[in-house]
């Protein structure tokens, strides 16, 4: 269930550290997304750290005209409604992160939704669609095999295994930035010696070099914050894709 069914459990546990939830953005899109959820994704949450970022990426057919988001920009603004993206459907993540690219460059592009990752990446391979937004490590294995080609990342910075894609934010679009974040959580109310202790051995165990090594691999990097930092970070995320969703007018479920 996107997660909902673990944070409400550690919304509603003891407040003494021994139960915690490791979330992404999905904990984010669904506090904007759905009606249904029984706790507030900010207010009932003492947020630890940020733990590390995937990055998700522009991926495009092989075919696809354009090479970079300048060109892909361009493509669309010279037939407005003939390209279209594809994501693993309404209210994802990767569907509020195409939106967001799909508003802060004013491009009309139709939007194909499917249900899974590989239903996207087929599509791609297959030239059914034009392009899509991904994880990176979803999609690296066909673009090094030259059948998809990647056009840029969504971070704030180039990904470290990726240091030749330039990332969307300075492809022409100034501002955009969409990760893949994983963090740790506690229940509101967590005493802050708690958090703090947490803080610093979460801290301790990602500077290992063994462990920085394990998450590179499954497409990960290290990003650790202060205990403020996650939570103003939770707060703009919140802010952000309720700002996508309402003008995209997606229907909250």
């Amino acid at each position: 269930a996107g997660g909902t069914i673990a944070a409400e459990i550690v919304a509603r546990a003891n407040q003494d550290g021994y139960t915690a939830l490791m979330t992404s953005p999905a904990h984010t899109v669904a506090a904007v997304m759905l009606k249904s959820i029984r706790y507030d994704a900010f207010k009932d949450f003492a947020g630890v750290s940020l733990v590390a970022d995937s990055s998700f990426v522009v991926v495009a057919k092989k075919e696809f005209p354009a090479n970079d988001i300048k060109g892909l920009i361009a493509l669309a603004k010279a037939s407005p409604g003939k390209l279209n993206f594809a994501d693993v459907g309404v209210g994802s993540t990767q569907n509020f992160a195409g939106e967001l690219f799909r508003q802060m460059t004013n491009i009309d592009v139709k939007h194909i939704p499917y249900s899974s990752t590989p239903g996207v990446v087929t599509a791609l391979l297959q030239g059914q669609v034009d392009y899509g937004v991904e994880l990176a490590h979803a999609v690296q294995g066909q673009v090094q095999a030259g059948k998809l080609k990647l056009l840029a990342v969504g971070g704030p910075t180039r990904w470290p295994t990726l240091p030749q894609v330039p990332t969307i934010a300075e492809s022409g679009v100034p501002g955009y930035r969409v990760t893949g974040w994983y963090g740790w959580m506690y229940p509101a109310g967590t005493p802050k010696a708690i958090v703090d202790k947490t803080n610093a051995a979460l801290k301790e165990v990602l500077e290992r070099p063994a462990i920085r090594e394990q998450l590179l691999k499954v497409g990960a990097v290290v990003h650790v914050s202060t205990p403020e930092e996650f939570t103003k970070f939770i707060e703009d995320e919140i802010a952000k894709w309720k700002s996508v969703r309402e003008k995209a007018g997606i229907e909250q479920k």
